[in-house]
């Protein structure tokens, strides 16, 4: 059923609120801050950019409190019917992308998103003012937001049009490389990262003997990169074929052997940390040395240095819980008496409080599912990346206002989530 025209009327009153409340006293110094940290990296930006920036801040940004613009809003106005309450809680889960318009059905506009292979049926609060300007096989890079069955365009909107192509395609490919978890809007994309994951972690266990290990900050580029060249020329799939071999054999040329990039913040470490997790992926850990001497010897925590970083590794807001879990499950008596001593907590027990202490301290991790760490391609898009071409640029400076620039990593290893 398409949506009312007094539908899309509310849902335009109620994006007007929730940008009120986000310019009022209480919000404003916050969303500038986040505004501006979200446009920084781009230079000077079009107001459909500033739109699409802010879109993301209203919908998605956890405040200082720990709740979101919409969280706010609706305890704000208690008395707000429960389908638009339902509906606002809905926006949570925006989808963004690069979209081809590939048809107008009756007011919305039929369009496939090419980050995530999936097609979408979709409506302006404008109404024809803004579908009647689009024409089919342009590409709007844009947010969407549930509407019932169907969806909404939510913020700004970049068009590009449709002799455009490599712009298009990429500004998709520079938004998986800022935003890779954008492919997971697809579930089959999703549950494909996941065993991509699984894999990839069998392989990390399989050439170093175990799911962690501790090296000299001097060691780690040196390390990673012995292990991805053994991932791609000498580790064999279910076929006896290495990586290098099912290459050449789909495309007929060798694959480039990615360079393992040293996360910031390493400098200083005196040893680093490599975890796979099943679940958490592929983290880089600083001074997990000391950690893991800690949770051998809990008498270390005598030790200023010790106990600093092990404090730290509990409220840093850059580090997942999964270096204290990991070792902590391994040994919870002990787990418990270190950390008795370092909250002086004579009655705390690891294994009745050990999962609230971390959602306490670690609050931002267990807002939103967790995600894997291995991005897949959209068939579209590797497609794209395939193709022999000296025209593949982009024809416009930053054009995707998730960021552009940032290298990307197939196993992108990580400090946080």
């Amino acid at each position: 059923m398409n949506p009312s025209a007094e539908l899309l009327e509310r849902t335009a009153e109620l994006k007007g609120q929730l940008l009120e409340l986000a310019h009022s006293l209480r919000f404003r110094a916050e969303v500038d801050e986040q505004l501006m940290a979200t446009l920084e990296s781009r230079g000077a930006c079009d107001e459909s950019e500033l739109a699409f920036a802010l879109d993301a801040i209203l919908l998605d940004h956890h405040f200082s409190s720990g709740k979101t613009l919409v969280d706010h809003f609706l305890d704000l106005n208690l008395r707000l019917p429960a389908d638009e309450r339902a509906m606002l809680l809905s926006w949570r889960h925006a989808r963004q992308g690069v979209f081809r318009i590939d048809a107008k059905d009756d007011g919305a506009l039929v369009m496939y998103n090419l980050v995530d292979d999936l097609t979408y049926r979709a409506y302006a609060n404008a109404g024809p003012a803004f579908t009647d300007q689009v024409e089919i096989g342009w590409y709007l890079l844009a947010r969407l937001v549930p509407l019932g069955e169907d969806w909404l365009f939510s913020g700004g909107q970049l068009p590009i049009m449709a002799n455009e192509v490599d712009v298009a395609y990429r500004t998709a490919i520079e938004m998986t490389r800022a935003t890779p978890t954008v492919v997971f809007q697809n579930p089959k994309l999703l549950e494909l990262g996941w065993d991509l994951q699984r894999k990839e972690r069998a392989d990390f266990v399989q050439y170093f003997g175990s799911d962690f290990v501790t090296v000299r900050p001097d060691e780690l580029k040196r390390r990673m990169d012995d292990y991805m060249r053994w991932r791609m020329n000498s580790k064999s799939d279910e076929t006896g074929k290495t990586m290098i071999e099912r290459s050449l054999e789909s495309h007929g040329r060798k694959p480039d052997i990615p360079s393992f990039e040293i996360p910031d913040g390493l400098e200083d470490s005196e040893s680093i940390g490599i975890i796979y997790d099943e679940v958490d992926g592929l983290h880089i850990l600083p001074d997990f040395g000391l950690i893991a001497e800690v949770f051998a010897d809990p008498s270390l925590l005598e030790d200023p240095r010790h106990e600093e970083t092990l404090r730290w590794y509990l409220e840093s807001q850059d580090i997942v819980p999964l270096p204290l879990r990991l070792l902590s499950d391994r040994d919870p008596s002990r787990a418990t008496e270190i950390f008795q001593n370092l909250l002086d907590a004579p009655e705390f027990d690891w294994v009745r409080d050990g999962e609230a202490l971390l959602r306490d301290y670690k609050d931002w991790y267990f807002r939103e599912p967790v995600m894997p760490g291995v991005s897949p391609i959209p068939d579209g898009l590797a497609d794209y990346e395939r193709r022999p071409s000296t025209s593949k640029h982009v024809g416009r400076n930053n054009p995707c206002p998730c960021g552009s620039g940032r290298k990307f990593k197939h196993c992108h290893g990580r400090s946080t989530r």
